[in-house]
């Protein structure tokens, strides 16, 4: 899981602090936002900036 530090994914469900879903590596995972302002709609390219537990936080690729 450490490996996905860093890796890009697709929000393919609006991800915002209280959650939602993106697609890495042809799988489906649990995100949420690692700016607890912001929400990020479906189809916003992001990158992984850690992993809770079984949940992506990530961040909009643009800011890298």
């Amino acid at each position: 899981i450490a490996a996905l530090h860093g890796r890009g994914a697709i929000v393919t469900t609006q991800v915002d602090q209280n959650g939602g879903r993106v697609k890495l590596g042809g799988e489906s995972w649990a995100a949420r936002a690692i700016d607890p302002t912001s929400a990020l709609p479906e189809g916003t390219a992001v990158t992984v900036a850690k992993v809770d537990g079984a949940t992506l936080v990530v961040y909009p690729s643009e800011l890298t």
